[in-house]
């Protein structure tokens, strides 16, 4: 049987809501698939495709309050109003139930109605879930902190990385380097198996210096990221650094256990990608540093499928 939770942006920490029990069901649903908004002209007598791209499609269906362990369905009700007035929210979807694997989508109830209780004591209320994403899982991975290779040797790469660090790769190969000169690196890999591109977020944890980052995608270097070298970032032990688009923004934050957030995007190097989208296959995420001994690195990503 699928399932359903939900999970809103409560502060300091989301709460979650399961929605397919006994008190609460989410059920008669609709919006699962997806729709295409498409742009064609004419050529003669056939059609030329212009544009593709998915349509805001809600999912829809009605959400049933009982009054099973002596609650109201009225009261239920505003416990549910009260959970969903601290959007945005994410619906959470398991296809073959609870201990299956779980897809999310970024959503705001655009319309929850209220209905007189029927004569079997039960409240039956539609609601639309309008998304602000497709659906999507979440991946991740991290390298642990520990020390990566940092030596004043050289190894071989792709011709593209950071010359003159790297020497030309020999006739035939395509491998991503692992040693600079004077340089620790902190791989993590992630992988993808949808065609479509799909937005990554980085951590990198303090202490470490003017941390600087890169992507493959299948050994091969697709964008990097860094700061500008006017304006150097350090970490501290109690900070990290968070590159993210995966909310529909493009933010880069330095988080403190001591401090408030402070913004850092005017920070970066604006002729470099910064932003990564993972590609389908594997997608490594390279931190390097100058002068810190040892990395911590946690990257995720959210795989966008057009329907689930």
């Amino acid at each position: 049987m699928r399932y359903f939770k939900l999970e809103n942006s409560a502060s300091p920490t989301p709460e979650e809501l399961d929605i397919t029990t006994t008190e609460i069901l989410f059920h008669d649903i609709s919006g699962l698939g997806f729709d295409e908004e498409t742009d064609f002209a004419s050529v003669g007598s056939v059609w030329r495709l212009n544009s593709v791209s998915y349509a805001q499609k809600p999912v829809s269906g009605k959400i049933c309050f009982t009054d099973r362990k002596g609650t109201t369905p009225y009261t239920k009700y505003t416990k549910f109003k009260d959970f969903i007035d601290k959007p945005p929210l994410t619906l959470v979807y398991y296809p073959e139930g609870p201990e299956s694997i779980c897809y999310r989508k970024k959503v705001r109830v655009t319309k929850l109605e209220k209905t007189e209780l029927d004569k079997y004591g039960v409240l039956d209320c539609g609601i639309d879930f309008t998304p602000y994403t497709p659906w999507y899982e979440v991946v991740k991975a991290k390298n642990g902190g520990e020390i990566v290779e940092n030596d004043t040797g050289w190894v071989f790469g792709d011709g593209d990385s950071n010359p003159p660090l790297v020497f030309e790769p020999a006739a035939g190969t395509n491998a991503i380097p692992t040693k600079f000169r004077n340089e620790v690196r902190a791989p993590v890999d992630l992988y993808s198996d949808a065609d479509n591109d799909s937005p990554v977020k980085i951590t990198i944890y303090g202490p470490v210096v003017n941390p600087s980052w890169s992507h493959y995608v299948n050994d091969r270097l697709i964008a990097s990221g860094g700061f500008d070298g006017n304006s150097p970032l350090s970490l501290s032990a109690s900070e990290r650094l968070v590159i993210d688009n995966t909310e529909g923004e493009y933010a880069m934050t330095v988080y403190s256990n001591i401090a408030a957030p402070r913004n850092v995007y005017s920070l970066r190097d604006f002729d470099l990608q910064c932003f990564f989208t993972m590609q389908k296959g594997k997608n490594t995420v390279i931190v390097s540093s100058p002068v810190t001994s040892a990395i911590k690195v946690e990257v995720e990503g959210h795989i966008h499928y057009a329907t689930v």
